[in-house]
């Protein structure tokens, strides 16, 4: 048997069973399936199409909870009735609502992947025009287009997914794949493997013996 370290520090990871968030996303994956196949989403090149549909079309419930000491925290309250009865609710803010306190916020944060499809749309200034506020950004730049590398493919689908169904547009037009840096044997560079580049060598030049 193999005892799971980290990759970064190396020490020895403990699994721990704990409860977890998740999104039913077959609704979601029919309609990011769809976009492609209509041709309102352009993927390039088409060739990664197949893997776009067989990967949405067998997607399973998605976990958006993380537990780390950074990102962004899960809006999710803990409500405690005067009657004792106790509830989890999601809400912008904390609040008090029929008597009811809502006493602790999730100590959660939001799956990577969750943040970054909210970001196309958030950093543009929602959910600012739900309070009748005018967002000109949010009209003017979104949507757009998106390149990165195939390797995340499934990751760009998981950023489809909620712009989908928060905005009901597509969070890009276009999305442009490009291919991945490999090693000397052929794997993805990583940081964690301490396989990759440093910018500044490329920049001003490294020492031979330091690259």
């Amino acid at each position: 048997m193999m005892v799971p370290r980290c990759s970064r520090t190396q020490d020895v990871i403990e699994p721990v069973l704990r409860p977890q968030w998740f999104v039913r996303c077959k609704e979601l994956a029919q309609e990011a399936s769809e976009a492609v196949q209509s041709g309102h989403l352009n993927l390039v090149p088409q060739l990664h199409r197949r893997a776009w549909h067989s990967w949405l079309d067998n997607i399973t419930d998605w976990c958006v909870s993380q537990q780390l000491w950074w990102g962004r925290r899960m809006p999710v309250y803990h409500i405690t009735a005067a009657d004792g009865e106790e509830v989890w609710v999601a809400a912008a803010r904390r609040r008090m609502q029929d008597g009811r306190l809502w006493r602790r916020k999730q100590e959660e944060d939001l799956d990577t992947c969750f943040s970054s499809g909210l970001l196309p749309f958030a950093s543009l200034g929602w959910p600012g025009q739900g309070r009748g506020e005018t967002m000109p950004d949010l009209a003017r730049f979104y949507a757009t287009t998106l390149k990165t590398g195939h390797g995340i493919l499934f990751w760009v689908a998981q950023m489809v997914m909620p712009g989908l169904n928060l905005m009901r547009r597509l969070s890009f037009e276009t999305v442009l794949l490009h291919g991945l840096l490999g090693d000397g044997g052929g794997h993805k560079t990583s940081k964690s493997w301490g396989s990759v580049i440093d910018p500044l060598d490329v920049i001003s030049g490294g020492v031979p013996g330091g690259v």
